[in-house]
């Protein structure tokens, strides 16, 4: 098993995290939490996944950041990608953080 800890009370602007290389990993999950969200809390995350760090694609459908405070998990299997990371998109969220842990698991 392979834990990453992707943002840690990060502030939040469109985040992007690191890549995280997933060969020989076949399940995961993404645990994302945020707090003191401010402005129109709309914000988005979802997985994305690369074979070359470059192009991305997305691999999970967009969540909504809908509360101030609150927290998520997103659990995936069959990887067939190379890497993944996490995409925040913050739309109408003006300040606040979020933290997130990619676990994979063979």
């Amino acid at each position: 098993m392979k834990e990453d800890t992707l943002f840690k009370e990060t502030p939040i602007d469109n985040l992007q995290s690191i890549r995280i290389e997933t060969r020989h990993f076949k399940v995961g999950c993404l645990q994302i939490s945020w707090k003191n969200l401010t402005g129109t809390i709309d914000a988005e995350y979802y997985l994305e996944g690369s074979n070359d760090a470059e192009t991305w694609d997305v691999l999970s459908s967009p969540s909504v950041m809908s509360e101030a405070e609150s927290c998520d998990l997103i659990m995936f299997s069959e990887i067939f990608c190379k890497y993944i990371r996490c995409r925040i998109y913050k739309k109408g969220v003006t300040g606040g953080s979020v933290s997130a842990v990619l676990t994979l698991k063979v």
